[in-house]
C-alpha cells in the first residue's frame, strides 16, 4: 500500500508544479484551448490527489474496531480515492455549468 500512496504523492506534486507553471508562464488571454485544457487537468488531478490523501489520513486517525491489516488498509485507501473524486467532480461540474450557462 506504501508505493500507492507514494504514487498519490508524486502525482500531486507533478500536478501543481504543472499547473504552478502554466500560471506563471502563461497569459490566459492569449492561451491555446490546449493550454486552457492542461491548466483544468492538472487543477483536477491537484484536487482529486489532494482530498485523496486528506481523507486517507482521516481514515486512518479514525479508531478502528479492529487492527489494521493488509488487506484493511488497501479498502481504506481504495474508498479514500473513490471519496477523494467526488470532490473534483463536483467542482469539475460546478465550473462547466458556471460556463456553459
Amino acid at each position: 500500500m506504501k508505493w500507492q500512496v507514494f504514487g498519490v504523492v508524486i502525482s500531486t506534486i507533478i500536478s501543481a508544479l504543472g499547473l504552478g507553471l502554466i500560471v506563471w508562464q502563461t497569459d490566459p488571454a492569449v492561451a491555446s484551448p490546449l493550454l486552457k485544457a492542461s491548466f483544468f487537468v492538472a487543477l483536477f488531478i491537484l484536487a482529486w490527489g489532494g482530498s485523496t490523501l486528506i481523507i486517507l489520513s482521516i481514515k486512518k486517525r479514525l479508531p478502528k474496531p479492529r487492527p489494521l491489516d493488509k488487506s484493511t488498509c488497501e479498502s481504506v485507501l481504495n474508498a479514500s480515492i473513490l471519496f477523494g473524486l467526488l470532490f473534483p467532480l463536483l467542482i469539475t461540474a460546478a465550473i462547466l455549468i458556471k460556463i456553459l450557462f
